[in-house]
Order: C-alpha cells, then structure tokens, then sequence
C-alpha cells in the first residue's frame, strides 16, 4: 500500500502530506496518475465507512488533498482536471450512434475520468455528483459541497466545469 493511501485512511499528518504530494506530483505524470487513482478510490468509496466520524474525517482530508493537487500549475494541470472531474462523453441512444435520449431528464453526457475510459472503474467527482442526484441522504449535498471546495480559490477548474456541456437537458436550464 503506498505511503499517501495509508495516510489519507489513518487520518495522519495532512499538511505533511499535501506538502509531499506537491513535491512530488509536481511535472511528475507518473506520480500524477497513481495519485489520482488513489483519490479516486477513495472518492468513490465513502459508502464503505463504518461511523460517520471516519467518514467526515476521511472526506475532509480527501477534499484537501484533491484542492492541492489541482492546485498545482505546471504543464499537468489539464489532465488532473480530465481524471479527476471527468471528461464529457455523449450518450448515444439507438444503433446510429448519432441520436441522443429523447427525455429532458434522462443524463446525455456522462463524464469519464480519462484513466478509466475503457473500464470505468471508479467514476469522476462530477459523474459521482450526477449519479447521487436523488439520493435521500446526505451525500448529493456532500457531492457538491466538495465540488464547491475544490473550485473555490482555483481559476482554472473553475473554467474547467464552466465549459463542460451539461450532464442533461433539465440541468443545463
């Protein structure tokens, strides 16, 4: 298990950890990618906590760490913004590929981190944010809480998920 996934789960030293992330991940696509697997794990994993307390802690470390890392400017910055919030991938309907949902409220773009664009085993911050939509707990307002976090302060990500097409014809009014 690497360092920074042991130290993301046992709540250990975060300033530490986002001054080591930047460090390395800095010009580092390697590093970037494995990285980015780890947070998307993680993102996608919350469910899986068994007190709300490792829960909280472990979502406010993981926003943290996500804010840094996209935080960083050097020539990566696009693809950390691709894997982590998603790249968008329009949802055909029928067999000509061509013809998009008929449903104002049916998702006609999904959005694929561009790690996973083959197997799409963990979903991106905004297909997550989506897929939570309805959910009666608490985690559609967690969802967009972190992504409130993640955009505030930082330009770029901001014009990022500003240029993205809507996931549905309902939420692009």
């Amino acid at each position: 298990m690497p360092f920074y996934r042991q130290v993301i789960d046992t709540d250990s030293d975060l300033n530490s950890l986002m001054s080591i992330v930047g460090c390395l991940a800095f010009r580092n696509r390697v590093f970037t990618e494995e990285l980015s697997k780890v947070l998307l794990q993680g993102l996608n994993q919350f469910s899986s906590y068994k007190s709300a307390l490792s829960y909280m802690t472990v979502r406010r470390m993981l926003t943290q760490v996500v804010k840094e890392f996209l935080e960083l400017q050097d020539e990566l910055v696009h693809q950390r913004l691709d894997i982590l919030l998603g790249v968008p991938q329009y949802i055909s309907e029928g067999e000509d590929d061509y013809s998009l949902r008929a449903s104002l409220h049916s998702q006609t773009v999904s959005y694929a981190s561009s790690l996973f664009f083959s197997g799409g085993d963990y979903k991106p911050v905004l297909e997550l944010l989506f897929a939570q939509r309805r959910n009666p707990d608490s985690s559609s307002i967690a969802g967009v809480h972190i992504l409130l976090r993640l955009l505030d302060g930082n330009e770029k990500s901001l014009r990022y998920v500003a240029s993205l097409p809507p996931p549905s014809m309902s939420a692009s009014t």
